[in-house]
């Protein structure tokens, strides 16, 4: 296994028990739909919370949350929605990070909560268009 690889899995084991710390019911983890992938899935009180993951071995090149991009939040948000369809969940649900950190010298983790709110132009066929056709002039010209 590549050492990221065993970075990341590392992170995803810590993430786990920092959140079980904290009281969660850990639901699934790597959950995949396809080719989209949910880190962690848990429950805390009735809502359910999808986690993404980033770990690194410094934050030479940036923080660990800031991998996560426009892109990245709507392949989440498309996983979690299949997901929620897939497992018959109505319940309320947010997207988290956990930022890690993890070296021999340091391990650091940040835990964001709502890291993001998904937008409703992401869900549904049309999710993939790139975001200036979907601004109110769009709409405002196709009526």
């Amino acid at each position: 296994m590549a050492q990221h690889n065993i970075l990341g899995r590392r992170g995803e084991d810590l993430a786990v028990t920092f959140l079980r710390e904290k009281g969660y019911r850990i639901l699934d983890r790597n959950w995949k739909h396809g080719d989209l992938e949910l880190d962690i899935v848990a429950k805390e009180g009735d809502e359910i919370v999808f986690v993404e993951v980033k770990t690194r071995s410094s934050s030479d090149y940036g923080e660990p949350e800031d991998s996560v991009d426009e892109l990245r939040k709507r392949r989440l948000t498309s996983a979690a929605s299949i997901y929620l369809k897939h497992h018959r969940l109505d319940n309320r649900s947010r997207f988290d990070i956990i930022a890690i950190i993890l070296n021999d010298k340091e391990q650091s983790i940040n835990h964001i909560e709502e890291a993001f709110h998904p937008r409703s132009r992401f869900v549904g066929p049309r999710s993939m268009l790139p975001e200036n056709k979907w601004t109110k002039s769009y709409w405002k010209h196709r009526k």
